[in-house]
């Protein structure tokens, strides 16, 4: 049993600048970084903030690469990786991403114009025993072109080949997949379709520890509703599941945290945050951040909150 009563919030700030959903964050180098983001208006954008403390944000000179969101991003090492993005962007550069990117916490550098992902995004990015495995995906808000598989990279985000079909049909992944305790983990998820009544969203939880053979791990508690657009970390020797988006019975976006020490037993908690999809979640040095994302109506925020251990 986990004692979720030894966790608490904490409000770092409600006025971020940063009022944008599907923002991409980490903390690389000392700092909390931030970039990319979408707004109501079918925008993105390249900005970047950058932070000591996650209270005060300052703006940074912009990234070299065109706005984007639903980029699938990963941590290795010192570096940030980042490939593909936004389903929005060619209608500003007239293409699909298809590149792949790296940040060191200064600069960035373009590693490959094209990876061989096809212009994929909303996908995942992990990098687990020194391989970069990209999974699932979308070409755009069309479900038909949702993708089960699993590709991967052996030469740092340079080219990626096909490794298997998935055994389940969630090609829509964005927020719903962590590495935990050397496996990757899928818990929810769906296929984006603009049609809310239309998806369907999976109940079963998967992982596997090298993206070919992934074990059935069980079915979501019975509490834990179906969602997509979440954010999943692992932290403190968990497994947490943080927001999302469910789009039934008048619940849209989700006002609470899960977590697991084994990804079969879970134990919630509701949060003092408004409920959001596709918000931020990453782990600093002294816990896990929470900010930005969509709320009930609709709209944009800039908040962030720390979840400490007391």
């Amino acid at each position: 049993m986990i004692n979720l009563n030894a966790y608490t919030w904490v409000q770092l700030t409600g006025v971020s600048g940063v009022n944008m959903d599907g923002v991409h964050a980490a903390f690389l180098n000392g700092k909390h970084r931030v970039w990319g983001g979408w707004t109501i208006a079918n925008c993105t954008f390249n900005e970047q903030y950058e932070s000591l403390d996650g209270v005060a944000w300052t703006q940074m000179a912009n990234s070299p690469w065109t706005g984007r969101h639903t980029c699938a991003y990963t941590v290795a090492g010192t570096e940030v990786y980042m490939v593909n993005g936004d389903i929005f962007n060619y209608q500003n550069d007239g293409v699909y991403a298809k590149q792949s990117y790296k940040f060191d916490g200064t600069n960035w550098s373009l590693i490959t114009s094209d990876n061989g992902l096809g212009g994929y995004s909303a996908g995942a990015l992990h990098y687990l025993g020194g391989q970069f495995y990209f999974i699932g995906g979308q070409m755009d808000i069309n479900p038909l072109t949702a993708r089960n598989q699993v590709w991967v990279s052996t030469d740092n985000c340079v080219t990626f080949n096909y490794l298997t079909t998935l055994p389940f049909q969630e090609g829509f992944l964005v927020g719903n997949t962590c590495v935990f305790n050397g496996r990757i983990y899928k818990v929810g998820g769906t296929i984006y379709d603009t049609n809310v009544a239309g998806r369907t969203y999976s109940r079963i939880i998967w992982s596997s520890d090298d993206g070919i053979n992934w074990v059935n791990e069980g079915k979501m508690p019975y509490a834990m509703r179906g969602r997509h657009y979440s954010q999943m970390v692992s932290w403190d020797g968990l497994m947490w599941l943080i927001g999302g988006y469910h789009g039934f019975r008048g619940v849209l976006n989700i006002a609470e945290i899960w977590a697991s020490s084994n990804g079969k037993d879970w134990e919630m908690q509701q949060t003092p945050w408004a409920g959001r999809h596709a918000c931020s979640a990453w782990v600093g040095p002294d816990g896990i951040y929470v900010g930005f994302g969509t709320i009930d109506p609709n709209n944009v925020i800039g908040d962030v909150w720390k979840l400490i251990h007391v």
